[in-house]
């Protein structure tokens, strides 16, 4: 028990002394930068490219409060013909609101532009501006085929219809100012495309960049209007004990209810670099209003300080890729694969340098998705076949252009002619005309035994399948619709051969073929229009009509006119259900029959002998004398 306790307490100073020694160091990726900041919804994006460079949980549904008025301004900057336009305000747009409300303080009456009621919505946050301009473009678009009563419903199917547009894709809005909705939702990354289109937009971010506007004296407001931006990012005003200014801030959007927290949507521009952070969630009730400020410089420092960009092949992404295509030649060599290659030369990513760097250590956790349609040949090499997307950052791919590495003839072309192999005895002599034979004719037929190469092992050159002996070459020609061979130089050519090859559904076809060339399934076709078959009449082999128009025939071959070339020696082999085509005479065959005659002659009589020689055939042929020779002696003693 001593020895035990001994053991522990060595065990507990170790653990003490070394603690580091049991303590993983922290993955830099896991690091959060604003682990001491509390927003629950966080997302700063590059303006120009829609990198994400920082979430925090910028994918999840939030309330926007009146950040939804940047929507609303897009609308009316988009639908608008005249912003100077002055209207009549009417008492729609100025009721409805509690005490709470942001108003710009219009009064049912009142005559003013509509740009200063622009102005109005976007720096003092003017719900009864929002519902005046949504009034006011649902009238422009429709005229009196929606009735006022109806335009602020209306204007809500323009937020959404422009939401799905621009591919806010988990938004949906309700109201047109922003007031707490159930159903009134968005996303921190959704938020952050709007912002990109406002900044588009040179009248919205005209007025979310600018920093106090007066309105001209009305009817309502002999005084006019003083309006100071909401946004303490570029504006303080007088009353502000302190200053929260970003000196790179070029707008933005404030927005508060109880549901949603303080949120705020902004940008920022330093050294040719445009920022858009989003911040939805600040508990209002915990927390001071300048929070939001004071974070987003501190995320927005950040970001200029840690924005990175480099090529997308620095990364080292996978490029070469391997597709198959469609309707290709049966000679090309590869069956239709292609090689394709992503052009990705000049192509830029950026983000944080922290997240930039983990994917070059790590370039498979760069996504990438093919976008391939079928591909039919013909190809030629450097043509665009399709596109890849590379997600960095899982939402917002950067697509390029897949190339073709190299050509693919089409099904369709004609076919180059390879040179056939000649028989290394016999070499074709220039120009290629056989020699003279003995004008001999004979049958071809199927053989299970293929004989000697003159006989079952055929060329195909020019037009003519033929064998060859030592003193003449035996050429495969149709005469009345029966096939046979000669050796007489008349017989050559009248042969044409139609490979077999599949489509990319696997059905079969056949094109004609300028050579063998390693074999394959072929239909033999006479220039007489039958095709070579299995069937036999009068010792040869008879064709069948056939008709094949052009160079690809794409009707059913009956099995009986399909043959298979086998490559053999100078030649090939021909075949069909494991009997070879040969020529008589001397297929072979014969000497086949006589060697086993020969043989079975030789069974016979070695059985005969050896049956005639067994032991107990002896015994009986002694016995039967012994008999025999008992049965004389009795009968002489009878006589006797």
């Amino acid at each position: 028990m001593k020895k035990f306790f001994s053991l522990l307490l060595i065990f507990l100073m170790l653990f003490c002394a070394f603690p580091f020694a049991l303590k993983a160091e922290p993955d830099p990726e896991d690091i959060d930068p604003f682990e001491d900041i509390s927003t629950p919804y966080i997302l700063l994006m590059e303006a120009q490219t829609g990198t994400v460079i920082y979430e925090r949980n910028g994918y999840e549904k939030a309330y926007p409060a009146s950040t939804t008025k940047l929507m609303t301004a897009l609308l009316v900057a988009e639908n608008v013909v005249d912003l100077d336009k002055m209207i009549t305000i009417g008492w729609r747009a100025v009721s409805g609101f509690g005490s709470t409300s942001s108003l710009m303080g219009l009064v049912g009456g009142e005559v003013i532009s509509i740009r200063d009621v622009l102005y109005g919505l976007m720096m003092r946050s003017g719900n009864d501006s929002a519902k005046a301009l949504a009034i006011e473009v649902v009238a422009e678009l429709y005229g009196d085929t929606v009735p006022e009563s109806e335009a602020i419903d209306k204007f809500v199917e323009l937020m959404n219809a422009k939401a799905v547009e621009l591919g806010m894709v988990n938004t949906h809005f309700a109201t047109v100012d922003g007031r707490h909705n159930d159903e009134h939702y968005t996303t921190a990354y959704d938020f952050a495309i709007l912002m990109q289109n406002v900044l588009k937009n040179d009248i919205v971010a005209e007025v979310i960049g600018t920093v106090t506007h007066d309105v001209a004296p009305t009817n309502m407001h002999p005084g006019g209007y003083h309006l100071e931006n909401s946004n303490k990012l570029i504006c303080k005003k007088e009353t502000d004990n302190i200053d929260l200014r970003y000196k790179y801030c070029i707008g933005g959007k404030t927005g508060e209810t109880n549901q949603a927290g303080y949120c705020l949507a902004s940008a920022a521009t330093k050294d040719d670099i445009t920022l858009i952070l989003i911040q939805f969630g600040d508990n209002n009730r915990t927390m001071k209003s300048s929070y939001r400020y004071k974070s987003a410089k501190t995320i927005y420092d950040w970001g200029f300080g840690n924005f990175h960009e480099m090529y997308l092949s620095d990364l080292g992404v996978k490029t070469n890729f391997v597709i198959q295509t469609k309707d290709f030649s049966p000679f090309d060599e590869q069956l239709g694969v292609l090689e394709v290659e992503a052009d990705i030369s000049n192509v830029s990513v950026s983000g944080a340098l922290v997240f930039l760097m983990s994917l070059r250590d790590d370039p498979a956790n760069v996504r990438i998705e093919l976008h391939v349609d079928d591909v039919y040949a013909p190809i030629e090499q450097g043509d665009i076949v399709g596109t890849a997307d590379y997600y960095i950052d899982e939402v917002n791919p950067i697509t390029v252009n897949l190339i073709a590495l190299r050509s693919v003839a089409s099904s369709h072309a004609a076919a180059t002619p390879v040179p056939v192999i000649r028989p290394s005895s016999d070499p074709l002599p220039s120009p290629c005309t056989p020699p003279p034979g003995s004008g001999k004719s004979g049958n071809i037929r199927h053989a299970k035994v293929p004989g000697d190469s003159e006989y079952s092992v055929w060329i195909y050159y020019d037009g003519s399948l033929y064998t060859v002996s030592e003193t003449e070459w035996n050429y495969l020609y149709c005469t009345n619709g029966s096939f046979c061979s000669s050796s007489s130089p008349e017989a050559a050519g009248g042969i044409i051969l139609y490979k077999q090859v599949f489509d990319s559904n696997g059905a079969p076809y056949y094109t004609r073929a300028e050579s063998v060339d390693g074999g394959g399934i072929f239909v033999i076709l006479s220039t007489s229009g039958y095709a070579l078959s299995s069937e036999d009449d009068n010792g040869t082999l008879i064709g069948q009509e056939f008709s094949a128009a052009g160079d690809i025939i794409t009707a059913d071959v009956p099995d009986a006119l399909l043959w298979y070339f086998e490559s053999y020696g100078s030649g090939y082999r021909i075949s069909q259900s494991s009997e070879f085509l040969t020529r008589d005479p001397g297929s072979g065959l014969l000497f086949w029959i006589v060697l086993g005659s020969i043989l079975l002659l030789v069974v016979i009589t070695v059985i005969f002998i050896a049956v005639h020689n067994r032991p107990d055939r002896r015994r009986n042929r002694v016995f039967r004398q012994s008999y025999r020779s008992n049965n004389r002696r009795r009968h002489w003693r009878r006589r006797k």
